[in-house]
């Protein structure tokens, strides 16, 4: 979608570089407030929105009625309980103070090996979409360990998005995973 604006100024010898760079960030401002991009998304992401901007925009200050779940951050939304399927269930509790929890109710094969289930404790960071989990310990502590020593302590993953209900992320060897949000406990409120 072309901005008439920016048509005209392009269509317009006479127009001067400072009128249609002005125009530019102004028209590029206004899709910005419009579709409600965050630091996370990328400008692709932002440009192949099929969102269609309101006939008028109007700028609103933000009330006590507006929606408090637009206003936070991506790291707010990842504060919680999720969960998929990976080698049996596996349940992520991210908590606000960086730490969390990784439980994994082992499949057959993973029982075999390990046990009915694995806990582990990790640390987590969100910089942009990068996602770093380093796990610090768990239980039964001698498997954690030496799952720790066959795949590592240190785990890189891209958030690719998060909201109220779903979390996705995509691992440095480009799996990609879908979580599910969990209620919250009577404890979390």
């Amino acid at each position: 979608m072309h901005h008439p604006s920016l048509q005209q100024a392009a269509n317009n010898p006479s127009a001067s570089r400072k009128g249609a760079l002005l125009v530019a960030v102004a028209s590029g401002l206004a899709l910005v407030a419009l579709l409600g991009w965050s630091k996370s998304q990328s400008s692709a992401q932002l440009l192949s929105s099929s969102a269609q901007p309101p006939a008028k925009l109007s700028v609103v200050a933000p009330t006590a009625s507006h929606d408090s779940a637009k206003l936070l951050t991506d790291e707010q939304r990842m504060v919680g309980r999720w969960q998929d399927e990976f080698y049996g269930v596996r349940t992520f509790e991210f908590q606000n103070n960086n730490q969390g929890t990784m439980k994994l109710e082992l499949d057959r094969v993973g029982q075999y090996l390990y046990g009915k289930e694995v806990l582990f404790n990790f640390e987590w960071k969100l910089e942009g979409q990068a996602l770093h989990l380093t796990m610090t310990g768990g239980s039964p502590s001698e498997k954690t360990e030496m799952l720790g020593k066959i795949f590592g302590t240190k785990f890189l993953y891209k958030l690719v998005s998060v909201d109220e209900s779903e979390l996705q992320i995509q691992s440095d060897s480009k799996s990609s995973y879908t979580l599910k949000r969990l209620p919250a406990t009577a404890s979390e409120g």
